[in-house]
Protein backbone atom coordinates (compact mmCIF):
# COMPACT_ATOMS: atom_id res chain seq x y z
CA UNK A 1 0.00 0.00 0.00
CA UNK A 2 1.08 3.59 -0.62
CA UNK A 3 1.29 6.13 2.20
CA UNK A 4 0.99 8.91 -0.45
CA UNK A 5 4.27 10.36 0.79
CA UNK A 6 6.85 8.51 -1.36
CA UNK A 7 6.53 5.32 0.71
CA UNK A 8 5.30 1.92 -0.50
CA UNK A 9 4.56 -0.83 2.04
CA UNK A 10 4.72 -4.50 1.12
CA UNK A 11 3.37 -7.26 3.36
CA UNK A 12 5.01 -10.62 2.83
CA UNK A 13 5.22 -14.06 4.37
CA UNK A 14 7.57 -13.08 7.16
CA UNK A 15 6.86 -9.44 7.86
CA UNK A 16 6.65 -5.88 6.57
CA UNK A 17 8.86 -4.02 4.08
CA UNK A 18 8.96 -0.38 2.96
CA UNK A 19 10.32 1.07 -0.29
CA UNK A 20 11.61 4.57 0.51
CA UNK A 21 12.39 5.64 -3.06
CA UNK A 22 15.85 4.06 -2.98
CA UNK A 23 15.64 0.57 -1.53
CA UNK A 24 13.38 -1.89 0.30
CA UNK A 25 13.83 -1.80 4.08
CA UNK A 26 12.72 -4.37 6.65
CA UNK A 27 10.38 -2.77 9.17
CA UNK A 28 9.73 -6.08 10.86
CA UNK A 29 10.61 -9.62 9.94
CA UNK A 30 9.80 -12.87 11.71
CA UNK A 31 11.98 -15.79 10.68
CA UNK A 32 10.01 -18.75 9.37
CA UNK A 33 9.71 -21.79 11.57
CA UNK A 34 10.25 -24.85 9.31
CA UNK A 35 8.02 -26.93 11.62
CA UNK A 36 5.04 -24.60 11.12
CA UNK A 37 2.56 -25.37 8.33
CA UNK A 38 2.07 -21.63 7.88
CA UNK A 39 3.80 -18.57 9.18
CA UNK A 40 1.54 -16.94 11.76
CA UNK A 41 2.98 -13.49 11.06
CA UNK A 42 2.15 -13.55 7.37
CA UNK A 43 1.18 -9.92 6.61
CA UNK A 44 -2.15 -10.14 4.81
CA UNK A 45 -3.13 -6.46 4.48
CA UNK A 46 -1.44 -3.13 5.24
CA UNK A 47 -3.05 0.20 6.20
CA UNK A 48 -0.76 3.26 6.66
CA UNK A 49 -2.10 6.12 8.80
CA UNK A 50 -0.55 9.45 9.82
CA UNK A 51 1.27 8.08 12.87
CA UNK A 52 1.39 4.32 12.34
CA UNK A 53 1.16 1.39 9.96
CA UNK A 54 -1.43 -1.30 10.71
CA UNK A 55 -1.10 -4.85 9.45
CA UNK A 56 -3.51 -7.77 9.55
CA UNK A 57 -2.02 -11.23 10.01
CA UNK A 58 -2.95 -14.85 10.65
CA UNK A 59 -2.29 -14.14 14.34
CA UNK A 60 -4.04 -10.84 14.94
CA UNK A 61 -3.40 -7.15 14.34
CA UNK A 62 0.02 -5.46 14.50
CA UNK A 63 0.62 -1.74 14.96
CA UNK A 64 3.96 -0.34 13.76
CA UNK A 65 4.77 3.13 15.10
CA UNK A 66 8.37 4.18 14.62
CA UNK A 67 10.52 1.57 16.34
CA UNK A 68 7.62 0.40 18.49
CA UNK A 69 5.39 -2.55 17.70
CA UNK A 70 2.19 -3.65 19.44
CA UNK A 71 0.41 -6.92 18.80
CA UNK A 72 -3.34 -7.40 19.31
CA UNK A 73 -4.39 -11.05 19.32
CA UNK A 74 -6.55 -13.57 21.15
CA UNK A 75 -3.90 -14.12 23.81
CA UNK A 76 -3.67 -10.51 24.97
CA UNK A 77 -6.85 -8.77 23.73
CA UNK A 78 -10.35 -9.40 25.09
CA UNK A 79 -13.19 -9.83 22.56
CA UNK A 80 -11.01 -10.87 19.60
CA UNK A 81 -11.95 -14.60 19.62
CA UNK A 82 -10.27 -15.41 16.30
CA UNK A 83 -6.87 -14.22 15.10
CA UNK A 84 -7.23 -14.67 11.33
CA UNK A 85 -7.95 -11.12 10.18
CA UNK A 86 -9.19 -10.78 6.60
CA UNK A 87 -9.95 -7.06 6.26
CA UNK A 88 -8.76 -3.83 7.85
CA UNK A 89 -9.86 -0.17 7.66
CA UNK A 90 -9.54 3.08 9.62
CA UNK A 91 -12.22 5.68 10.27
CA UNK A 92 -11.95 9.48 10.53
CA UNK A 93 -11.49 9.24 14.30
CA UNK A 94 -8.43 7.00 13.98
CA UNK A 95 -10.19 3.83 15.11
CA UNK A 96 -9.22 0.60 13.38
CA UNK A 97 -11.96 -1.69 12.05
CA UNK A 98 -11.42 -5.26 10.98
CA UNK A 99 -13.25 -8.47 10.15
CA UNK A 100 -11.95 -11.88 11.06
CA UNK A 101 -12.38 -15.19 9.33
CA UNK A 102 -15.85 -16.13 10.50
CA UNK A 103 -17.15 -14.37 13.60
CA UNK A 104 -17.99 -10.77 12.79
CA UNK A 105 -16.90 -7.15 12.87
CA UNK A 106 -14.46 -5.58 15.32
CA UNK A 107 -13.37 -2.04 16.19
CA UNK A 108 -10.20 -1.07 18.01
CA UNK A 109 -11.03 2.10 19.94
CA UNK A 110 -7.91 4.25 19.79
CA UNK A 111 -8.91 6.40 22.80
CA UNK A 112 -9.23 3.40 25.13
CA UNK A 113 -7.05 0.86 23.29
CA UNK A 114 -9.89 -1.66 23.56
CA UNK A 115 -11.41 -3.98 20.97
CA UNK A 116 -15.21 -3.92 20.60
CA UNK A 117 -16.94 -6.93 19.03
CA UNK A 118 -20.11 -6.58 16.95
CA UNK A 119 -22.12 -9.72 16.45
CA UNK A 120 -23.75 -10.00 13.03
CA UNK A 121 -26.54 -12.24 11.68
CA UNK A 122 -25.46 -15.63 10.37
CA UNK A 123 -26.62 -14.62 6.91
CA UNK A 124 -23.97 -11.86 6.76
CA UNK A 125 -21.23 -12.56 4.18
CA UNK A 126 -17.95 -13.04 6.04
CA UNK A 127 -14.47 -13.69 4.59
CA UNK A 128 -13.98 -17.32 5.56
CA UNK A 129 -10.84 -17.80 3.49
CA UNK A 130 -10.27 -14.70 1.34
CA UNK A 131 -8.96 -11.23 2.18
CA UNK A 132 -11.51 -8.49 1.53
CA UNK A 133 -11.56 -4.81 0.48
CA UNK A 134 -12.77 -2.76 3.43
CA UNK A 135 -13.08 0.96 4.25
CA UNK A 136 -15.05 3.60 6.19
CA UNK A 137 -16.82 6.52 4.56
CA UNK A 138 -17.26 10.08 5.85
CA UNK A 139 -20.65 9.24 7.39
CA UNK A 140 -19.29 6.61 9.82
CA UNK A 141 -20.43 3.68 7.68
CA UNK A 142 -18.25 0.62 7.25
CA UNK A 143 -18.18 -1.14 3.86
CA UNK A 144 -16.64 -4.42 2.74
CA UNK A 145 -17.15 -7.00 0.00
CA UNK A 146 -17.15 -10.76 0.49
CA UNK A 147 -18.59 -13.93 -1.06
CA UNK A 148 -19.73 -12.11 -4.19
CA UNK A 149 -21.72 -9.48 -2.26
CA UNK A 150 -20.99 -6.28 -0.39
CA UNK A 151 -22.07 -5.05 3.00
CA UNK A 152 -22.84 -1.76 4.72
CA UNK A 153 -22.48 -1.68 8.52
CA UNK A 154 -23.98 1.39 10.18
CA UNK A 155 -24.85 1.94 13.85
CA UNK A 156 -24.72 -1.79 14.49
CA UNK A 157 -27.05 -2.61 11.59
CA UNK A 158 -26.02 -4.82 8.67
CA UNK A 159 -27.30 -4.15 5.17
CA UNK A 160 -26.48 -6.61 2.39
CA UNK A 161 -26.68 -4.99 -1.04
CA UNK A 162 -28.35 -7.32 -3.54
CA UNK A 163 -30.11 -7.36 -6.92
CA UNK A 164 -33.02 -5.25 -5.68
CA UNK A 165 -30.66 -2.25 -5.76
CA UNK A 166 -28.18 -3.46 -8.39
CA UNK A 167 -30.04 -5.41 -11.12
CA UNK A 168 -26.77 -6.80 -12.55
CA UNK A 169 -26.33 -8.87 -9.39
CA UNK A 170 -29.07 -11.20 -10.61
CA UNK A 171 -26.53 -12.75 -13.00
CA UNK A 172 -23.21 -11.48 -11.64
CA UNK A 173 -21.24 -11.30 -8.38
CA UNK A 174 -19.19 -8.58 -6.71
CA UNK A 175 -15.41 -8.87 -7.10
CA UNK A 176 -14.28 -5.69 -5.35
CA UNK A 177 -15.47 -2.29 -4.13
CA UNK A 178 -13.74 1.04 -3.59
CA UNK A 179 -14.80 4.36 -2.10
CA UNK A 180 -14.72 7.56 -4.17
CA UNK A 181 -14.09 11.15 -3.08
CA UNK A 182 -17.84 11.90 -2.91
CA UNK A 183 -18.44 8.81 -0.71
CA UNK A 184 -20.09 6.87 -3.52
CA UNK A 185 -18.91 3.30 -4.09
CA UNK A 186 -17.32 1.85 -7.21
CA UNK A 187 -18.78 -1.66 -7.47
CA UNK A 188 -16.74 -4.08 -9.56
CA UNK A 189 -18.44 -7.28 -10.64
CA UNK A 190 -17.02 -10.11 -12.71
CA UNK A 191 -18.25 -8.58 -15.98
CA UNK A 192 -19.87 -5.30 -14.92
CA UNK A 193 -19.01 -2.09 -13.11
CA UNK A 194 -21.03 0.82 -11.74
CA UNK A 195 -21.34 3.55 -9.12
CA UNK A 196 -23.50 2.93 -6.05
CA UNK A 197 -24.74 5.80 -3.86
CA UNK A 198 -26.59 5.52 -0.57
CA UNK A 199 -27.38 9.02 0.67
CA UNK A 200 -29.80 9.10 3.61
CA UNK A 201 -31.50 5.93 2.34
CA UNK A 202 -31.80 7.35 -1.19
CA UNK A 203 -30.08 4.68 -3.25
CA UNK A 204 -28.94 4.96 -6.87
CA UNK A 205 -26.82 2.74 -9.10
CA UNK A 206 -25.40 3.99 -12.40
CA UNK A 207 -23.89 1.33 -14.60
CA UNK A 208 -20.66 2.18 -16.42
CA UNK A 209 -20.78 1.02 -20.02
CA UNK A 210 -17.99 -1.34 -21.04
CA UNK A 211 -17.06 -1.12 -24.74
CA UNK A 212 -17.95 -4.19 -26.78
CA UNK A 213 -14.92 -6.42 -27.26
CA UNK A 214 -12.86 -4.78 -24.50
CA UNK A 215 -12.73 -7.96 -22.43
CA UNK A 216 -11.88 -11.47 -23.60
CA UNK A 217 -14.49 -14.21 -23.20
CA UNK A 218 -12.42 -15.97 -20.51
CA UNK A 219 -11.58 -12.76 -18.65
CA UNK A 220 -13.23 -11.31 -15.56
CA UNK A 221 -12.63 -8.28 -13.35
CA UNK A 222 -10.78 -8.91 -10.09
CA UNK A 223 -9.90 -5.75 -8.14
CA UNK A 224 -10.53 -1.99 -8.38
CA UNK A 225 -8.69 1.02 -6.93
CA UNK A 226 -8.92 4.81 -7.36
CA UNK A 227 -6.01 7.20 -7.88
CA UNK A 228 -5.76 10.71 -6.46
CA UNK A 229 -6.93 12.27 -9.74
CA UNK A 230 -10.22 10.36 -9.75
CA UNK A 231 -9.27 7.70 -12.31
CA UNK A 232 -10.38 4.12 -11.78
CA UNK A 233 -7.86 1.25 -12.16
CA UNK A 234 -8.98 -2.34 -12.58
CA UNK A 235 -7.06 -5.61 -12.50
CA UNK A 236 -8.58 -8.54 -14.34
CA UNK A 237 -7.95 -12.28 -14.41
CA UNK A 238 -7.81 -14.84 -17.18
CA UNK A 239 -9.45 -18.17 -16.43
CA UNK A 240 -8.89 -21.41 -18.29
CA UNK A 241 -8.54 -25.05 -17.35
CA UNK A 242 -4.90 -24.67 -16.28
CA UNK A 243 -4.48 -21.23 -14.76
CA UNK A 244 -6.23 -18.31 -13.10
CA UNK A 245 -3.84 -15.38 -13.41
CA UNK A 246 -3.66 -11.77 -14.58
CA UNK A 247 -2.64 -10.63 -18.04
CA UNK A 248 -4.51 -7.30 -18.46
CA UNK A 249 -5.39 -4.24 -16.44
CA UNK A 250 -7.52 -1.21 -17.25
CA UNK A 251 -7.89 2.48 -16.67
CA UNK A 252 -11.34 4.05 -16.64
CA UNK A 253 -10.50 7.74 -16.60
CA UNK A 254 -12.35 10.58 -14.92
CA UNK A 255 -13.22 11.57 -18.51
CA UNK A 256 -15.06 8.24 -18.91
CA UNK A 257 -12.53 6.77 -21.32
CA UNK A 258 -11.34 3.15 -21.24
CA UNK A 259 -7.73 2.04 -21.83
CA UNK A 260 -6.59 -1.58 -21.78
CA UNK A 261 -2.99 -2.54 -20.90
CA UNK A 262 -1.21 -5.87 -21.25
CA UNK A 263 1.61 -6.93 -18.97
CA UNK A 264 4.87 -7.53 -20.85
CA UNK A 265 7.20 -10.51 -20.55
CA UNK A 266 9.81 -9.53 -17.98
CA UNK A 267 13.35 -10.83 -17.67
CA UNK A 268 13.32 -14.24 -16.01
CA UNK A 269 9.87 -15.12 -17.36
CA UNK A 270 8.67 -16.70 -20.59
CA UNK A 271 5.07 -15.52 -20.50
CA UNK A 272 3.02 -12.56 -19.34
CA UNK A 273 0.52 -14.27 -17.04
CA UNK A 274 1.17 -13.36 -13.42
CA UNK A 275 -0.32 -14.37 -10.07
CA UNK A 276 -0.76 -10.76 -8.98
CA UNK A 277 -2.07 -10.56 -5.43
CA UNK A 278 -2.71 -6.82 -4.97
CA UNK A 279 -1.88 -3.35 -6.23
CA UNK A 280 -1.78 0.23 -5.02
CA UNK A 281 -1.39 3.69 -6.56
CA UNK A 282 0.98 6.32 -5.18
CA UNK A 283 0.66 10.10 -5.14
CA UNK A 284 2.46 10.39 -8.49
CA UNK A 285 0.04 8.11 -10.31
CA UNK A 286 2.35 5.09 -10.46
CA UNK A 287 0.59 1.75 -10.03
CA UNK A 288 2.48 -0.84 -7.95
CA UNK A 289 1.59 -4.51 -8.46
CA UNK A 290 2.78 -7.22 -6.04
CA UNK A 291 3.56 -10.63 -7.49
CA UNK A 292 4.43 -13.44 -5.06
CA UNK A 293 6.93 -15.15 -7.38
CA UNK A 294 8.65 -12.35 -9.31
CA UNK A 295 8.47 -9.33 -6.99
CA UNK A 296 6.99 -5.89 -7.62
CA UNK A 297 5.97 -4.41 -10.99
CA UNK A 298 5.53 -0.66 -11.42
CA UNK A 299 3.30 0.94 -14.05
CA UNK A 300 3.99 4.59 -14.82
CA UNK A 301 0.66 6.01 -15.94
CA UNK A 302 2.39 9.17 -17.18
CA UNK A 303 4.58 7.30 -19.68
CA UNK A 304 2.29 4.24 -20.03
CA UNK A 305 5.08 1.77 -19.31
CA UNK A 306 5.30 -1.23 -17.01
CA UNK A 307 8.56 -1.80 -15.17
CA UNK A 308 9.94 -4.77 -13.29
CA UNK A 309 10.98 -3.17 -10.00
CA UNK A 310 13.74 -5.75 -9.64
CA UNK A 311 15.45 -5.20 -13.03
CA UNK A 312 14.90 -2.32 -15.42
CA UNK A 313 18.18 -0.48 -15.91
CA UNK A 314 21.61 -1.67 -14.94
CA UNK A 315 23.65 1.29 -13.69
CA UNK A 316 27.41 1.00 -14.17
CA UNK A 317 29.60 3.56 -12.39
CA UNK A 318 33.25 4.05 -13.29
CA UNK A 319 35.69 4.53 -11.79
CA UNK A 320 34.47 3.08 -8.51
CA UNK A 321 35.99 4.11 -6.09
CA UNK A 322 36.15 7.59 -7.61
CA UNK A 323 37.84 10.89 -6.81
CA UNK A 324 36.77 13.83 -9.02
CA UNK A 325 34.53 12.50 -11.81
CA UNK A 326 32.32 9.51 -12.48
CA UNK A 327 30.82 8.17 -15.70
CA UNK A 328 27.38 6.58 -15.47
CA UNK A 329 26.54 4.04 -18.16
CA UNK A 330 22.97 2.76 -18.44
CA UNK A 331 22.04 -0.63 -19.81
CA UNK A 332 18.44 -1.78 -20.31
CA UNK A 333 18.29 -5.37 -19.06
CA UNK A 334 14.62 -6.27 -18.88
CA UNK A 335 12.46 -3.24 -19.42
CA UNK A 336 9.38 -3.63 -21.59
CA UNK A 337 7.05 -0.86 -22.67
CA UNK A 338 3.43 -1.10 -23.65
CA UNK A 339 0.82 1.05 -25.37
CA UNK A 340 3.35 2.24 -27.98
CA UNK A 341 5.80 3.82 -25.53
CA UNK A 342 9.43 3.44 -26.59
CA UNK A 343 11.97 1.67 -24.42
CA UNK A 344 13.78 4.93 -23.71
CA UNK A 345 10.74 6.24 -21.87
CA UNK A 346 11.61 3.87 -19.04
CA UNK A 347 14.64 6.01 -18.19
CA UNK A 348 14.12 8.84 -15.74
CA UNK A 349 14.92 12.41 -16.70
CA UNK A 350 17.15 13.08 -13.70
CA UNK A 351 19.97 11.55 -11.67
CA UNK A 352 19.85 11.75 -7.89
CA UNK A 353 22.82 11.09 -5.61
CA UNK A 354 22.14 10.31 -1.93
CA UNK A 355 24.62 10.24 0.94
CA UNK A 356 24.63 7.56 3.65
CA UNK A 357 21.91 9.49 5.53
CA UNK A 358 19.53 9.22 2.53
CA UNK A 359 19.90 12.97 1.85
CA UNK A 360 20.00 14.19 -1.75
CA UNK A 361 23.42 15.81 -2.28
CA UNK A 362 23.42 16.10 -6.09
CA UNK A 363 20.71 16.32 -8.74
CA UNK A 364 21.36 16.53 -12.47
CA UNK A 365 19.09 16.21 -15.52
CA UNK A 366 19.64 13.42 -18.02
CA UNK A 367 18.17 13.15 -21.51
CA UNK A 368 15.88 10.11 -21.91
CA UNK A 369 17.85 8.86 -24.91
CA UNK A 370 21.24 9.17 -23.16
CA UNK A 371 22.98 5.93 -22.18
CA UNK A 372 26.14 7.57 -20.75
CA UNK A 373 26.51 10.56 -18.45
CA UNK A 374 29.59 12.19 -16.84
CA UNK A 375 29.34 13.93 -13.45
CA UNK A 376 31.71 16.17 -11.50
CA UNK A 377 31.88 14.93 -7.89
CA UNK A 378 34.83 17.04 -6.67
CA UNK A 379 32.66 18.67 -3.99
CA UNK A 380 31.44 15.40 -2.50
CA UNK A 381 33.13 14.42 0.79
CA UNK A 382 34.75 11.02 1.13
CA UNK A 383 32.16 8.33 1.75
CA UNK A 384 29.53 5.96 0.39
CA UNK A 385 26.85 7.27 -2.02
CA UNK A 386 23.83 5.92 -3.86
CA UNK A 387 22.89 6.89 -7.42
CA UNK A 388 19.18 6.72 -8.23
CA UNK A 389 17.72 6.82 -11.74
CA UNK A 390 14.00 6.18 -11.76
CA UNK A 391 13.49 3.21 -9.43
CA UNK A 392 16.99 1.86 -10.03
CA UNK A 393 20.00 2.40 -7.78
CA UNK A 394 23.73 1.72 -7.61
CA UNK A 395 26.36 2.42 -4.94
CA UNK A 396 29.74 4.08 -5.36
CA UNK A 397 32.51 5.28 -3.06
CA UNK A 398 34.35 8.62 -3.07
CA UNK A 399 38.01 8.49 -1.99
CA UNK A 400 40.79 11.09 -1.99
Amino acid sequence: QSDYNDGIYLGNTGGLMKFNGIEWLKIYYNELDPMEQYNKFNIRQVKPTLDAVWASTNEGLIKFAGNERKHYNVANTPNMYDDKIRGIATDKYGNVWFVNQALGIFKLEISTDEVVYFSVPQSTPLPYAVDVPMFCDAYDNLWYSSSGKFVKFSDGIIKIIDSTEIPELKNDTVSSIQIMSDNSIIVLMNRNIGIYKDNNSTVTFNKIEIPVGLMNDNEYFSKVKMDMEGNCWILSRIYDSQTNASKYFYKYSKNQEWTKYEFPTFEGTNQNLYSLSDFTIDEKGKVWFSEPYYGVFVFDSKTTSVEDENSIIKINVSPNPATDFITINLESIGACSIENSIGASLLANEIKIYNSLSEIVMLEPIHPMTSSHRMNIKNLPVGLYIIQIGNNTEKFVVVR
